[in-house]
């Protein structure tokens, strides 16, 4: 899915043609839309609609109805501290243009032949249906808070998307988040933080360079899970390691991955370890990024 929209001013469509302001008549107010697929479909199908009539006032309505009311608060009660930092932040500063731009990317969608609306809605902690760079997300979720994202389509058959992610429902409408991503991944197993509380301060490394790791073990190998097989799902699970100073696992972070494929990938690099690594004679923890590879051909 190509996102073309993400609140930190990544915004890919341009040559829409909008003003860079609302009209300045009042806009009309947006209608309540039921916290559903079916709500965000029907939110979603009217700006479009609108965008093709070149109806500006229905589309900065709605845009603006998208912003969040209080984004750092918001940010906090659904991720604490696993943002990238600095996100609710930038969030805020760009907020009074944020649906502004959003107006003029729906708008370039629109024009672009892009009609065919999916939704999709996501309660449980990980998702069958979420692309492998969405899991951590919904992972990090603090509470079960449901999120959305929306894909475009010109044809319904197609595999390529216009796409904006994600949305939440609170106080009666849709809210727009952004293109969230979690530079450090989720918690899957163990804590950094609390490993770090215990060790000594400076004493952790990141593996590369001149601090290569060796791994006594890689035993067992994953366990391809049935569930993927039968579905002929293979991917890619990359993982963030922290290896203790005995060279034991002591916390693993899921920076991307499917997730009927991450926990088979956890399951085994738990139980894997490395020869120790010193650093001016004393024993220091490695931080270790990791893939592992699920491949049909080569099960």
């Amino acid at each position: 899915m190509r996102c073309v929209s993400a609140v930190l001013g990544l915004f890919v469509l341009a040559g829409a043609g909008w003003a860079q302001a609302p009209p300045a008549q009042p806009l009309p107010a947006v209608p309540r839309y039921e916290d559903s697929v079916e709500g965000l479909e029907k939110f979603m199908r009217t700006v479009l609609e609108a965008a093709q009539k070149g109806d500006e006032r229905l589309v900065y309505a709605h845009t603006r109805s998208l912003l969040l009311p209080n984004p750092r608060e918001a940010f906090a009660e659904l991720f604490g501290d696993a943002l990238q930092e600095g996100y609710a932040e930038r969030y805020a500063e760009r907020r009074a243009a944020l649906y502004l731009v959003l107006a003029r990317d729906l708008t370039g969608i629109a024009k672009a032949g892009f009609a065919h609306i999916r939704v999709g809605r996501y309660e449980e902690g990980c998702s069958p249906l979420a692309d492998e760079d969405q899991v951590p997300v919904l992972l990090a979720r603090r509470r079960p808070v449901v999120l959305y994202d929306v894909r475009v389509l010109r044809k319904k058959e197609d595999k390529s998307a216009a796409g904006l992610r994600y949305f939440l429902y609170q106080d009666g409408g849709f809210r727009y988040l952004g293109n969230i991503t979690l530079e450090q991944g989720a918690p899957v197993f163990g804590s950094f933080e609390e490993a770090a509380a215990g060790s000594t301060p400076g004493k952790r490394l990141r593996a590369g360079g001149e601090h290569a790791v060796k791994f006594r073990s890689k035993n067992p190998p994953p366990t391809y899970p049935q569930q993927a097989r039968d579905a002929n799902l293979q991917g890619r699970v990359r993982l963030l390691i922290l290896f203790g100073t005995d060279g034991a696992v002591k916390a693993v972070r899921l920076l991307s991955g499917h997730c009927w494929l991450f926990p088979a990938a956890l399951d085994a690099v738990r139980q894997w370890n490395i020869e120790p690594v010193q650093v001016n004679g004393e024993a220091v923890e490695v931080v270790v990024p990791l893939e592992v590879t699920f491949a049909l051909s080569s099960s």
